[in-house]
């Protein structure tokens, strides 16, 4: 334990210094880049492809909306696998303004919270196929541990 000011783990969390800028940097950069590829797939996605009507997903059973989910899951997952593809080749802004700084290292968090939670929220469909398998989950489980 140091007596005076902080250890040195300490300092290196608080620090900010030229490449935790940078590292700002790129997250607004991935930021932005996903938000707009989000907003647009979904549209896209919302309009072609999971154009189920809400009156009929209600009549699904356990198992059809199940499988619904789990094949608009993997259409998800295929997109976002070519879409960070597509990312990836964009240079990395803060990696143009210094060499020092090893680009990409932020891309999943941006990924992950930008895209993936935004991009869910928007496809109101698969939203919706999720709140009815949450309130048809318990009957299942009842009836199967009964």
């Amino acid at each position: 334990m140091v007596k005076n000011g902080l250890t040195a783990e300490e300092k290196k969390i608080v620090s900010f210094d030229k490449i935790r800028f940078l590292k700002f940097v790129e997250l607004l950069q991935y930021t932005t880049i996903f938000y707009f590829i989000a907003i647009l797939i979904s549209k896209f996605l919302n309009k072609y492809l999971f154009t189920t009507k809400e009156k009929e997903i209600k009549k699904y059973g356990f198992m059809k909306l199940s499988f619904s989910i789990i094949l608009q899951l993997f259409i998800l997952i295929i997109t976002f696998f070519y879409i960070r593809k597509i990312v990836k080749a964009i240079p990395s802004i803060a990696s143009l303004i210094s060499k020092d700084f090893i680009p990409l290292t932020t891309l999943e968090y941006s990924m992950h919270i930008a895209f993936v939670f935004f991009f869910l929220e928007i496809i109101k469909n698969l939203k919706l196929k999720i709140s009815l398998i949450e309130e048809k989950l318990p009957g299942i489980l009842n009836k199967l541990f009964e």
